[in-house]
């Protein structure tokens, strides 16, 4: 009897014969096997099937024995966001019935999330591949509610509110709140700051960054996320803003790695309310001296020097400060002077606030030149605004202001005798 450890020895010294006859074998069949044309085919993966509005999901643009000639001009969707995420590419072969395929295939990997309940359809439509143009079918699915984890609605877990006054002024600033409310547990990150068309709103940037605080909902601790902003509507009318939508990361469970875990992350979009707003037209009539400011702000005159001789300078400043709606308030109207001043008016500075669009100044210089003396009225001034707070006008008053022109002394007697003699000679020196 053969003893167990040369039994073993022998195994051994056979398994690598095997292995390289079977390798050889298969081989020698790949080879004498007759090789099928390849078919080439571009098509969704998967063509059609269930998403979940609001919830992020995969399919694949899978080219089979072609490859696409630059991006493929994948239609756009109505209520079907779709990102397109990378590029894989694999071969395999197969043998059945003595027939060889080999197939090389190039997949386009999509993130699409669907906006609303209804169904959506990916037409059919064509691509330029390295073996010509190939017609894609169309994709089809069904949008169903979306889940996180195997029991709770997305709604359950995390829900979002736009806020804003039910009446305004036209042109009139007023604020605008963002409200995230999730679930404490699941919430992991957001996918990027708020995603909103304002229009026909005027709006400044959301605050950045936002609020974070906790709350209570249901006996849950949430996780409150809140951004805020100022708008202004500049026609008067019924108006319904826009939802804001956002992105969000949900913790929807962990993966184990011997010692070390990482979250599930699955990221979802929420959708905001889409508040209601009347916008009330200024009363009418407006003062003559309105232009246009609608806010809260303060005119201020300065004259330096207020005292003068003729032919000494005077700057004169009118400088505007406030908030309102200063995309639309126009530049300071000409001011009326006097005849006998030469006047050179600077360009107007406008300063805004940095991070806003409705906090800011308005400057601007006049200099002016008496050539005679006098006394002269500098003013008055009237700029009348709309105050959305008082819901009424306005007028800044800068009264007028009294300005003596003194006129220059008159040289001495050396002076003039010595004027006299120079211009004697100059006349003998030109007669001569």
């Amino acid at each position: 009897m053969t003893p167990p450890a040369v039994r073993n020895s022998s195994a051994r010294r056979l398994l690598p014969r095997l292995a390289a006859a079977l390798a050889a074998a298969f081989a020698a069949a790949l080879a004498a096997a007759p090789a099928a044309l390849p078919a080439q085919t571009v098509r969704w993966d998967p063509a059609g099937g269930s998403l979940a509005q609001g919830q992020t999901s995969q399919i694949r643009l899978v080219f089979e024995n072609c490859k696409p000639n630059g991006n493929p001009p994948v239609p756009d969707v109505p209520g079907l966001a779709m990102q397109y995420l990378g590029t894989n590419t694999s071969a395999s072969i197969s043998i059945n019935n003595n027939v060889r395929t080999s197939t090389e295939t190039v997949s386009l990997t999509y993130a699409v999330r669907p906006g609303n309940p209804a169904p959506v359809t990916i037409p059919a439509f064509t691509v330029e591949t390295d073996k010509g143009h190939l017609t894609v079918p169309p994709a089809q699915f069904q949008v169903g509610q979306a889940t996180v984890g195997e029991r709770r609605t997305l709604e359950s877990v995390a829900s979002s509110h736009l806020s804003a006054p039910a009446e305004v002024w036209a042109g009139g600033v007023f604020p605008l709140t963002y409200t995230i409310n999730a679930s404490h547990n699941l919430l992991h990150s957001l996918g990027g700051g708020p995603q909103w068309t304002p229009d026909p709103l005027v709006t400044e940037p959301w605050r950045d960054p936002p609020q974070v605080g906790d709350g209570i909902l249901n006996g849950e601790n949430r996780r409150v996320v809140r951004f805020s902003s100022r708008a202004l509507a500049r026609q008067p009318g019924a108006l319904a803003l826009n939802p804001v939508t956002q992105l969000i990361n949900l913790n929807t469970g962990q993966t184990s790695f011997g010692f070390f875990s990482r979250p599930n992350l699955e990221q979802y979009e929420i959708k905001s309310d889409a508040p209601a707003i009347n916008v009330k037209p200024l009363p009418a009539p407006a003062p003559a001296s309105f232009a246009g400011a609608v806010g809260q702000f303060v005119l201020d005159s300065k004259i330096v020097p207020q005292a003068v001789k003729v032919g000494e300078p005077i700057t004169w400043t009118l400088t505007l400060t406030g908030t309102g709606n200063w995309p639309d308030i126009p530049n300071f109207a000409p001011r009326d002077v006097s005849k006998a001043f030469h006047a050179i008016t600077s360009q107007p500075k406008r300063t805004i606030k940095e991070g806003t669009l409705f906090e800011g100044e308005l400057t601007q210089d006049i200099v002016l030149v008496p050539t005679e003396a006098g006394t002269y009225r500098l003013g008055p001034i009237d700029w009348t605004y709309f105050d959305p707070a008082a819901g009424d006008y306005k007028t800044n008053h800068i009264p007028l202001i009294t300005l003596d022109v003194a006129a220059t002394a008159a040289p001495n007697a050396s002076a003039r005798a010595a004027g006299g003699g120079a211009a004697g000679n100059a006349g003998a020196g030109a007669g001569g």
